[in-house]
């Protein structure tokens, strides 16, 4: 459900920029590069999209999408769940595929002009489905999951106005995501719970 609402939001905002005015909106696309404390999404990398609506002259309201994926190839056991299932299984070679797409709402605070350059801040709210699939190499044996979440999002930006042209500008970000899946089944395949997520985030911003 709250996934459904922020997704609405979302496109509220996105359809009420179309017919803004000039110097109102902001299009954002860029990539990201992070690190979490999931096994999985170890270090996940992907791309952003965004658009936000200027409140007044240094603050604004956004809606993003961020999907990242982390793939890697691990030696283990292809055994899951409390307790263990009661046979041997030999290690193997596991290949694992996950990833993450996070819908988010935000806003951002413009602090500090220093020339073409502005320090700011964001904060927002989020949901953010994860999926994972794991097959053993020798084994054959696959298992995939998936988990929905709730998160908070905290970050600090430098933005450099007139990037090559006056509509253009770069952002370069740090954001901190605090994502919680509430509890788990002692007997279920649970890789997903509460995952701390920090990104480096690169994003080229038009102004229309």
């Amino acid at each position: 459900m709250l996934k459904k609402s922020l997704i609405i939001i979302g496109l509220v905002l996105l359809t009420g920029t179309i017919s803004a005015s000039a110097a109102n909106v902001e299009i954002g696309l860029g990539g990201q590069v992070g690190n979490s404390n999931n096994f999985y999404l170890d270090n996940p990398n992907g791309w952003s999209l965004s658009v936000s609506k200027n409140l007044g002259p240094k603050g604004s309201i956004g809606f993003a999408y961020h999907h990242l994926d982390n793939n890697m190839r691990y030696h283990g056991l292809m055994i899951f769940g409390f307790p263990p299932p009661d046979y041997d299984r030999d290690p193997e070679f596991i290949q694992s595929d996950a990833s993450s797409s996070i819908y988010e709402l935000n806003l951002h605070f413009d602090f500090l002009p220093i020339d073409r350059f502005i320090l700011g801040g964001t904060i927002g709210m989020s949901i953010a489905t994860f999926d994972l699939g794991l097959v053993g190499e020798t084994s054959d044996i696959s298992v995939s999951a998936d988990k929905k979440s709730v998160g908070t999002m905290i970050g600090a930006d430098l933005t450099m106005n007139k990037f090559v042209l006056p509509s253009l500008a770069m952002r370069l970000s740090v954001q901190y995501r605090n994502m919680s899946n509430g509890s788990a089944a002692l007997d279920a395949f649970e890789p997903f719970l509460d995952i701390n997520y920090t990104s480096v985030n690169l994003m080229l911003l038009a102004r229309l």
